[in-house]
């Protein structure tokens, strides 16, 4: 068996909170549910954790992750916006 993909999950026990720090699924594996698989696994173990609130980041461009989020129940909260010397 071969590894296609991975989730890093973090939890903040006094806080109650945890952080989807990373998911990765190798470009040929997209698009196949593994992304939801991953992060439906790492959810499951944040929630058994007694953790109140999960955040993540998510580049404004990635509609696909963005649509995946969503529809695990994820709302946008906050906005960073960034600034680029130019040249």
């Amino acid at each position: 068996m071969k590894a296609v993909g991975y989730v890093f999950a973090d939890l903040d026990r006094p806080d109650k909170q945890g952080w989807i720090g990373s998911v990765y699924v190798i470009a040929g594996h997209r698009g196949k549910g593994i992304g939801r698989r991953l992060l439906e696994s790492a959810l499951e173990y944040i929630d058994s954790q007694g953790v109140e609130e999960i955040g993540l980041a998510v580049t404004a461009t990635n509609e696909p992750a963005k649509h995946l989020y969503e529809s695990l129940g994820f709302e946008t909260r906050r906005l960073r916006m960034f600034r680029v010397k130019k040249p």
